[in-house]
């Protein structure tokens, strides 16, 4: 029985094109993976934008002071309307809070919302590697977002 020498293997062409083609995927699937960690600190950040809020409407609601106290040391934070402490999110490796008058031993910081709308100055900064993420609370009006 006569061989063919096509069927014996692959040619130099087709496997410079298979190590192409794994050149290029080893050169994307790190920006993938850190656009995943971006998103996590994003969705993060977004939960504790949510909480401030809901910190802040609770206190214009019943026109008395709400804080939310977050422990920076352990990672985790408190809120009026939930009982006990809850972590943040794993991908979070360190929390700032500026200005360091806010700083109380152990790490926590106590962030007000007052009944007549103003609020504790506050950035606190959710970092994780690299990446940030910053959430601005306004000490007039109170109002909390995200800055960037």
């Amino acid at each position: 029985m006569a061989t063919n020498d096509r069927d014996r293997g692959f040619t130099l062409f087709e496997m410079m094109i298979v190590l192409a083609i794994l050149a290029m995927a080893m050169t994307v699937v790190p920006s993938i993976l850190a656009g995943l960690n971006g998103s996590k600190l994003r969705a993060a950040s977004d939960d504790l934008v949510v909480r401030l809020r809901e910190t802040r409407n609770q206190a214009l609601r019943r026109g008395t002071v709400a804080e939310l106290v977050l422990d920076r040391s352990r990672l985790r934070y408190s809120t009026p309307s939930e009982q006990g402490f809850h972590r943040l999110p794993a991908i979070i490796d360190k929390v700032t809070v500026t200005p360091a008058a806010l700083l109380q031993p152990g790490g926590i910081v106590r962030i007000r919302f007052s009944g007549d709308g103003t609020a504790t100055a506050a950035r606190i900064v959710l970092e994780h590697g690299d990446s940030s993420m910053a959430i601005l609370v306004d000490w007039l009006t109170g109002r909390v977002h995200q800055d960037g």
